[in-house]
Formats: C-alpha cells, structure tokens, sequence
C-alpha cells in the first residue's frame, strides 16, 4: 500500500512542478512578489467589469457600455479595443524590463519579446474572458440586444485590440530581429537549444555571476515555456552568456518602451487639447485605459532605475499628482459660468449674513412674492367649466423632486409629462413651486423649459425623455482622465476666464442632449417667473463651509432666509444665505442656468464643487446634502405667506417626486467580511442619514398642519422598479432596460392610486 502512494505522490509532485516551474506561472508569481504596481492596474479593471469597484458611479457601465458619440456600436467597441491592446501591450513591455533579464534563456530564442509575451498573457487573458462574459450578460439583460449583434461588438473589440498589440510588436520584433540576427552571427551555433542542461551547480554559478559581475539579479528557475501559441518546450540553459549583451538587450528595451510612453503620451495629449470637438471624444472607458497605460509604464521605469526604493518615489510622486490636482496652478479652480471673478471677492461672514436677512428685505421680497401669487391666480378663469379651472378657489401645486442622477431626472420629466396629459396641462397651469436636488430638478426645469415654447408640451414630452436619457457620464469621464494629463483649456466672456473642465463638460452635453438651455442665464426667467408664466424655481445647493442653503433664484428671496429672534440671549442661527444679494457685486443674474443646476447636483467625485468669488471662498456641494426633496424650502415659503395662500386658493398640493420608494423594509443585519466591518459604519451612518432625512421631512410636514390653517395634502409619485435587481443605478448614464423601467414605473398601482387622488384633490373645493 506504501509503494503506490509513494508513486502516487512522486508523479503529483513532478505534475506540480512542472506546473509551478513552467514559464507563465513564475511570471506571475514574479510580480505578485516583486511588481504588484502591474497587477494593480488590472485588478482595478477587473474590480470595474464585475461592478466591484466604482459601480455606484457608473464605472461599470464605461466598459460594459462604451459610447462614441452617443452611440453604443462596432466603431465605439473598436475604439476601446485599440486602447486595450496598448495596455496590453504597455504591460507586457513594462514586465519585459522589469523581469525579462531574470530569464537568460530568452536571449537564445527567436523573436524573445514575443515568447515572453506569450508567456506574460495570464492575466490579460483572464481578463479578456471575464470582460467578454460580463459584455455578453450586461448587453443581453440591459441592453437588450439581440445575440448576434453583441457576437459582432465583440468581433469588433477583439479587432481593435489584437489591431493595435500587432501594430506596436511588429516594431518590437523588426528591432530585435536586427539585434538578435548580429548576435547569432558573432557567437555562432554554440548558443543554440542543443546545449546540454545545466545542472544545480552551474545553475548556482549562473547566479553568483549574474550578481557579482553585472548586477542583472537572479536567474529565475524555469524547466517549461510556451514557445508558440499551443506549443510547449523545456528550458534549456547556457552557461557561456555574455552579459554586456543582456545589458545591450535591456539598453534596446528600455529605448522601445521610451517610444511606446512617448507616442501613448502624445495621443493622451492631443485628446486632452481637443476634448471639445465631437469625434475626438472616444469612449471614457479608452481615455482610462490610455491613462493606465502611460502610469503603468511610469511606474515600471521608477521601479526599474530606483530598485528598492522605487516605491517609496512612486508613493510620492502620486502625492504631488493628488496635490497638484488641487492647485490653482495646475487645475483651474471651478467657477460659476457667468459670475465675475475679477471683481471684489463677496464678503461671506456672518455680519454679512445677518445684515442680508434684514426686515427691509425680508419686507420687499415678500411683498413681491405675493405680486407673482397674485399674478398666478389671475391665470384661473371660474367660468372655465371644461377644467379644474371653474372652482372658486384652485388648489397650489408645490413640486418637491428628490436627486438621484439621470434616474431621478428621467423619472421626474416621465411623471410630469404623464399628469399633465392625464389632466390637460393642469398640473403646469396649477404648479406655482419648484424645489429640490440635482436630477429631479434638471427634469422639472426640462418640463418647465418645454412650456415656453408649447402650450401643449406634454405632446412632445417622450422625444425630451428620450434625449434627457441619454448619456451624460462618458464626457464627463473623458474630461477627467484627461486633465490628469493635461490641464483644461479656457473659455472667456468678458473680462473673464472660464476653464472647460467636466463642470463644463456636464452642461454642455446636457445642452447637447436636449436641446434646452442654451445660453440661458437666470436674469432671462425673472420676468417670466414674476408674471406666473411659468413655475417658480428655488434651488438650494449648499455650502460645504457652514452647510447653509445658498438660495438661487432669478426673483428676490430674502424671506427664506430671515430668522426669528428668541429673546437677546438666543439668537436663532440664519440658516440660509441668499445667492443673489451675498453676490451682488459679481453680477448674480447673469449666472447660466445650467451652471445654477450643476450647482444643485453636485454628484460626489464625478462634478467637481463650485467655488465662488468671496472672503473666504465659498465652495458649494449637492442641494440633496441638507434638503433632497426641497420639502424645507417649499414649507419655509407657505409659511412666510400662508395667510395668502389661505385666503386665495382651496389648498395646498406637496406634489412629491421619489427616486426611490419611501417606505422600505428594514434590513436584516448579516454576517460581514472584515472589509465590510471596516466599510459599514461608514455606509450605515450615510444610510441612516438619508433615512433621517425622511423622518426629518415627515415631521415637518406633520407640523405644518398646526400653524397652516388652509388644507395641505401630499401626493407621492415613486419609482417603484418591477424587483430590486432591477432598481436602475444611481448615475449619469441609464441603460436601454433602465430607461425602460423608470418609465414603465409610473403604471405601477401606488402611482396608478395616486394620480387619481391628484385628480379628485384638484376636483374638490375642500
């Protein structure tokens, strides 16, 4: 019984070693000890494609979903795959000088970047399989396209890619091929494979001269190697190397990776300074990967020349990049498009604060915010008996929408266009008020801008979701990558320099996408908004100093701001500011209006925070950071003139946008992963805050029932999704299913139940 396991165990030992000892395996192994900088970059890309790693900001869909121009096609996947195979290629020439003259046997083969290549495929094929698995699920289950057109986007990913790694080896091949061909002709036969094995001892003689005489390191033990693609061949040594050819090898490598860097630099730098023209905007996804391969590289050459301490060069030089990045020199600090920065920089103190909410003001603003109610309820004819129109006293619409991204955005413009074309407009006609955060507000001001031109905009309302629904992530990512590299150019107006970073990157692809908003600053609304021609928006981003509200509006709005004082002891805190009054001096009402709602939709890491003209400078965030549902903002108005609206209409309506269903089920804790031990306090205090929120909002909306004598009722649209797998992702791109729905959601029978009681509240005189 003895004998045969021990035979047993003497074949699965030889099996293992030729496995463990076989070319690919120890190269692998090499950098996991010596160079995890290189597989660094990969894990990131697998992190990417298995929504491990930036899912919640939309990394995933840069790969699985790559856009050029718009569109998801042949030419976009060619496209991302030319930039795969330069980091596949960028890669395999990293590890070539890192690692190649560790295996001195490679300078006897032909073509020897090629065989190491070969061999250094491991992880990039691996990643190409999972990459073509999760391509192939992601464009069946969310793209919804059928099999044979995802079989060709591929066929055209693997061309590109195969395209470029021929096109950057056929020069590395041609310049070893002359190299190598003098060598063969200066030491003759002797080196050939017909050499015998050297054995253990020679093998550490090898060694000890690698290391004394030229500093080349260790001879790697390798006993197997794929000579071609399906072909494997023992390793057989020589122990009459000449090391000062190795040098020369490495001198020639090192002169070809040079060229590699220096072209992919010059591609990155050519997309960096002409961002702005349409066809040099290739996929995100590709401008990443370009960037990869230009640090990886990097990377490779200060970890080759420093050795040991190359590292702790890399971690520092990553420092400056990050430090870099946040100065003025270096990356344009984000401005308001519109507001003068070369002006007297805006006092924001607290004095100024508090002399702004000032009686004066909090007088004149209200007295003119009644003239727009006054001026809305003039539009209500009571002889009208064919609308809502013919009841005494109409009911006010305040539309609350919450931020989510395009999710929101989508959902909001969906919801609008479906109750105005349920009701014939009378939602618009009776909708005074609009606030909330990021999308849900970019959708609100899509359906409010399509008023001006239409009096029936519903009509045209699914060829306005179509275009909000299209991508906005891609040039937003590919402005990013690129000023990594290269800093943003400049626009000017006037006296002053704006810079074209991803702030300006968002606006313009909204504007691209939808055909709204172009040119228009916040002064070009106060006229129609102070006749009640179109709704009143308030939008609240908020100050990461002090976390008040900053109140943008094109009409005057002091009164959201003032505080009651207590008593002389305690002082209520200003809670908000008012933008148009704190900047008065920077020309407020020239601000455009897209900037005003990127302002209101700062997304964390993917639109950077706007800093304002003012001592010290004001930097602003998300309005969802204090008030997602702008449910303070709407309250704080009723309030304010709650007798009006009391006396002249029949109620109140909280018409309530939801990107997300409000009465969830509490989750169940679960067993955790030391990760998500480390993770979850953070994750549970951000859920509990949003959660918070609700309960905060609900509260208020309770109370506001004891001080508002009039009716107020609340009416919840929510995008309710047909599972929780199916909940569309909390970014600025949506995918076809997505899109579909987010639409299909408004049928679902609470928003079925809810657009019926809209129409008998808007029926009743109650």
């Amino acid at each position: 019984m003895i004998r045969p396991l021990r035979i047993f165990w003497y074949f699965l030992n030889r099996f293992g070693n030729r496995i463990y000892f076989c070319f690919p395996v120890q190269l692998f192994l090499s950098q996991v000890r010596n160079h995890k900088i290189l597989l660094l970059f990969w894990a990131i890309l697998f992190g990417i494609v298995t929504y491990n790693f930036g899912f919640k900001l939309g990394g995933a869909y840069l790969f699985l979903d790559p856009e050029y121009l718009g569109k998801v096609n042949g030419l976009s996947m060619l496209l991302f795959g030319l930039a795969i195979g330069i980091f596949i290629t960028a890669y395999h020439i990293t590890a070539y000088i890192l690692d190649g003259f560790h295996y001195h046997f490679l300078i006897f083969l032909k073509n020897p970047f090629f065989r190491f290549s070969l061999n250094n495929s491991m992880v990039p094929f691996l990643f190409l399989v999972i990459y073509s698995w999760y391509f192939f699920d992601f464009q069946i289950q969310s793209a919804m396209l059928e099999p044979f057109e995802i079989v060709l986007y591929l066929f055209a990913f693997y061309f590109g890619a195969f395209l470029s790694i021929f096109i950057f080896g056929l020069y590395f091949f041609n310049t070893e091929k002359n190299f190598f061909t003098n060598f063969r002709q200066k030491f003759g036969k002797q080196f050939r494979f017909k050499n015998k094995y050297v054995d253990n001892v020679k093998r550490k003689i090898l060694e000890k001269r690698a290391r004394d005489e030229m500093g080349l390191g260790l001879v790697q033990r390798v006993d197997y190697f794929l000579s071609d693609f399906f072909k494997v061949r023992k390793v057989r040594y020589n122990f009459n190397i000449d090391y000062v050819l190795i040098k020369d090898t490495i001198d020639r490598n090192q002169i070809n990776a040079g060229l590699v860097v220096l072209l992919t630099l010059v591609i990155f730098i050519s997309l960096g300074l002409f961002k702005e023209v349409n066809f040099i905007q290739i996929p995100a996804s590709a401008s990443l990967i370009l960037l990869f391969s230009i640090f990886m590289m990097l990377a490779g050459a200060i970890n080759f020349f420093l050795q040991k301490s190359g590292g702790a060069w890399l971690f520092l030089l990553l420092l400056f990049l990050f430090y870099a990045n946040r100065q003025d020199w270096y990356v344009k600090t984000n401005k308001a498009f519109g507001i003068n920065y070369e002006s007297k920089p805006a006092d924001y103190s607290r004095n100024k604060i508090q002399e702004l909410a000032s009686d004066e003001n909090f007088n004149a603003d209200k007295k003119n915010g009644t003239n727009v109610l006054e001026n809305w309820v003039k539009r209500f004819n009571p002889t009208d008996t064919n609308s809502y129109s013919s009841l005494s006293q109409p009911k006010i619409i305040f539309i609350n929408t919450s931020g989510g991204g395009l999710r929101s955005a989508v959902w909001t413009l969906n919801t609008l266009i479906t109750l105005d074309s349920v009701f014939n407009g009378e939602i618009s006609k009776h909708t005074f008020l609009i606030c909330g955060a990021s999308g849900g507000m970019i959708g609100a001001a899509c359906y409010r801008e399509l008023m001006l031109g239409n009096p029936k905009p519903w009509l045209n309302g699914q060829s306005t979701i179509d275009k909000l629904s299209s991508d906005l992530l891609n040039r937003i990512f590919f402005n990013i990558t690129t000023t990594m590299i290269v800093p943003p150019r400049s626009f000017k107006e006037g006296n002053n320099s704006y810079p074209m970073d991803r702030g300006y990157a968002f606006e313009s692809q909204l504007i691209q996408n939808t055909g709204l908003f172009k040119n228009k600053k916040l002064k070009d609304y106060s006229k129609l908004e102070q006749s009640a021609f179109i709704p009143w928006v308030i939008m609240t981003p908020t100050s990461a100093n002090d976390g008040r509200k900053l109140y943008i509006s094109s009409l005057p709005v002091s009164f959201l701001v003032k505080s009651f004082q207590f008593n002389e002891e305690y002082k209520n805190e200003i809670s908000g500011v008012e933008f148009s009054r704190m900047f008065a001096n920077q020309n407020p009402e020239n601000l455009y209006f897209t900037t005003a709602l990127r302002m209101n939709a700062t997304f964390p890491y993917i639109l950077p925070n706007v800093r304002m003209n003012s001592t010290p400078v004001l930097e602003v965030i998300d309005a969802g950071a204090t008030d997602n549902y702008g449910t303070e903002t709407s309250l704080k108005f009723l309030y304010v003139f709650r007798d009006w609206i009391k006396d002249h209409t029949s109620g109140v309506i909280f018409l309530q946008i939801r990107d997300s269903k409000q009465q969830k089920e509490i989750e169940k804790s679960a067993a955790m992963t030391v990760l998500e031990k480390i993770t979850n306090p953070i994750g549970g205090y951000y859920h509990s805050i949003t959660s918070a929120k609700d309960f905060k909002d609900d509260e208020a909306l309770e109370f506001a029932h004891t001080w508002f004598g009039g009716k107020l009722e609340i009416v919840q649209f929510q995008y309710i999704p047909e599972t929780e797998a199916l909940t569309a992702s909390l970014s600025w791109h949506l995918t076809r299913r997505e899109k579909k729905n987010i639409i299909e959601s408004i049928h679902h029978p609470e928003n079925q139940n809810a657009i019926r009681l809209l129409g008998k509240l808007l029926n009743s005189s109650e």
